[in-house]
């Protein structure tokens, strides 16, 4: 991919990217820590922080090789802890530099950035190993010195956590995977808890809700994060053969296809990883998980053919099992944000798709009937709606109207939930 292109793609991400020539913030006695000047030309940004010394980030075209960044994009003043954030990218990777306005000390960061509502703390995602499907969290708090490092957590190898929001610059509202535990699913193998993560006398502590609204029983599928793969594996069939680093498919012609793994993800967008998780073997579909170097994807293999249908997050099938829906719910580089695939004979067929023209994220929650979907969106904060905040959430449904899908926000009071509410 074309470096500039690939920066570009990265500032869809970005808020408000500054494109002027010169800026001053506060000039006030009681804020003159958010003293600064920067200005901008098409291939330098000059950084003039309150102690007065310049900092200059310049453009290299060349860029010569993959531990030297080459390209720099500012984003925006962040006032409540006095940094400047920058968007930073070495062509095949991209991340993220923060500049102290007092006294120039730099943060580096390749990881997506989830800041808590008043901006004083970031939650940063580091993927250690995909082959054992290890990834831990940091928790940084930020000073006008340097950034600290507060927490850092590491899910069991039996556990997963959704990031859900930040609920107030204290508390962090998560969704856990994990084995069922008979009291609460003695049907089902895995379940999910809402816990939260509080900042409680200084020490970042995980709290379970293992009340009777939060338990959810796992249902469809098994996602391989929580138990392994043999679990899944139809224990009476040849469909799925699992032979070492092998995974094979039955097609309905008696053929497999093979899907391989490999050792590490050094390629960014090549698979390394395929595991088996669900076959729905009424309309002929097996779910992949397929790990790669940014996190996993999912992918939907027809037993026809053997094709792979990549998918960005898990599809879900409506009750009629005549469609798939795709909504993504995490921060990845992607140009739409929610798909429905339709089953046919022929194959899976896009039959609608969503690009949001801002920062937009999409939560399935259920099909409410076979053409009514009901989802979860998290986007900037509307100044009318929510004023004063950064971002809000409500639920939003997704419906089949004379042949069209149609989003509908339901922007009512009780429904929207602003910034840390």
């Amino acid at each position: 991919m074309n470096k500039k292109i690939l920066i570009i793609i990265f500032t869809v991400l970005l808020s408000s990217t500054l494109f002027g020539c010169a800026t001053t913030k506060g000039s006030s006695s009681n804020n003159s820590k958010n003293e600064y000047e920067v200005s901008k030309t098409n291939d330098k940004i000059l950084i003039k922080i309150r102690s007065g010394k310049h900092i200059t980030f310049e453009d290299n075209v060349d860029c010569p090789g993959e531990e030297r960044f080459c390209y720099y994009l500012y984003d925006r003043y962040l006032e409540s802890i006095g940094y400047h954030l920058i968007l930073i990218s070495s062509g095949d990777e991209s991340g993220y530099v923060f500049i102290s306005n007092f006294n120039g000390t730099r943060f580096n960061t390749k990881a997506p950035l989830l800041f808590s509502p008043e901006e004083k703390h970031i939650m940063t995602f580091e993927y250690e190993d995909l082959l054992d499907e290890k990834n831990g969290a940091f928790i940084w708090g930020f000073d006008v010195i340097e950034p600290t490092k507060e927490f850092f957590f590491e899910p069991k190898q039996d556990e997963t956590y959704s990031f859900v929001r930040w609920e107030s610059e204290e508390s962090i509202a998560f969704k856990k995977s994990m084995p069922a535990d008979e009291a609460y699913c003695p049907k089902a193998i895995t379940m999910t808890v809402k816990t939260d993560l509080k900042l409680v006398d200084s020490n970042w502590k995980f709290f379970d809700d293992f009340s009777k609204d939060s338990v959810v029983c796992g249902k469809d599928y098994v996602p391989l994060d929580f138990v392994e793969e043999v679990e899944l594996i139809p224990p009476s069939k040849e469909s799925v053969i699992r032979d070492g680093r092998n995974l094979y498919l039955k097609l309905r012609s008696g053929k497999h296809v093979v899907l391989k793994d490999y050792d590490g993800c050094a390629d960014y967008m090549k698979p390394c990883t395929y595991s088996f998780e669900h076959y729905f073997e009424d309309i002929g579909y097996y779910l992949i998980a397929v790990g790669i170097h940014e996190g996993p994807e999912y992918a939907l293999v027809s037993n026809s053919d053997g094709k792979l249908i990549y998918t960005l997050d898990k599809p879900h099938l409506s009750p009629d099992r005549k469609r798939f829906v795709d909504a993504l719910s995490i921060e990845v580089v992607a140009d739409k944000v929610i798909y429905i695939l339709r089953v046919t004979d022929e194959g899976l067929k896009e039959e609608f798709s969503y690009a949001p023209e801002g920062y937009e994220l999409y939560t399935f929650i259920q099909w409410i009937d076979n053409e009514t979907i009901l989802l979860e969106k998290y986007a900037h904060a509307d100044k009318e709606l929510c004023p004063g905040e950064n971002a809000m959430t409500l639920q939003t449904t997704l419906r089949l109207e004379d042949g069209i899908w149609k989003l509908h926000d339901d922007l009512s009071k009780e429904n929207v939930k602003c910034g840390s509410t």
